[in-house]
């Protein structure tokens, strides 16, 4: 069909804009279904509000994970950003090889809010090992 690409398009954008609006209780991976998501909608014509919004949702998301595994450890978690809030030990090296890549993805319409952000989750997922990771508090967004 000749207008699958421009549905496939505005589905992403639909479910970039929607996701963040939507709640990530109990599910402990919703912030790896919101980085799939992002990696997509950057290539779409998704709006930079959207971008933004779900950037910042992933990073809220997993920060709930976190919490909650703290809480449930008594520690700090035995892992890195994002790949340690899942039990599930499987494809990490996909992971930080799609967070290396995320800001390949990145595009001149892009505006500075969506750039930072972008940068700012793939360093945090592909900080190398003995390296300051970048606070989660100081995020830019």
């Amino acid at each position: 069909m000749a207008g699958d690409g421009r549905h496939r398009r505005r589905g992403t954008a639909l479910l970039a804009w929607l996701t963040p609006r939507l709640s990530y209780g109990p599910f402990a991976e919703a912030a790896f279904f919101g980085l799939g998501l992002l990696w997509f909608a950057l290539a779409c014509e998704v709006e930079d509000p959207a971008l933004v919004a779900l950037a910042e949702w992933i990073m809220a998301a997993e920060d709930a994970a976190a919490a909650t595994l703290r809480d449930e450890l008594g520690a700090p978690l035995p892992g890195d950003w994002l790949l340690g809030t899942t039990v599930f030990n499987l494809n990490h090296d996909l992971w930080c090889l799609l967070g290396a890549r995320l800001p390949d993805r990145l595009s001149p319409r892009h505006g500075p809010q969506v750039v930072e952000a972008v940068r700012l989750i793939s360093a945090m997922i592909v900080h190398p090992p003995g390296t300051e990771m970048p606070s989660m508090t100081d995020r830019p967004l």
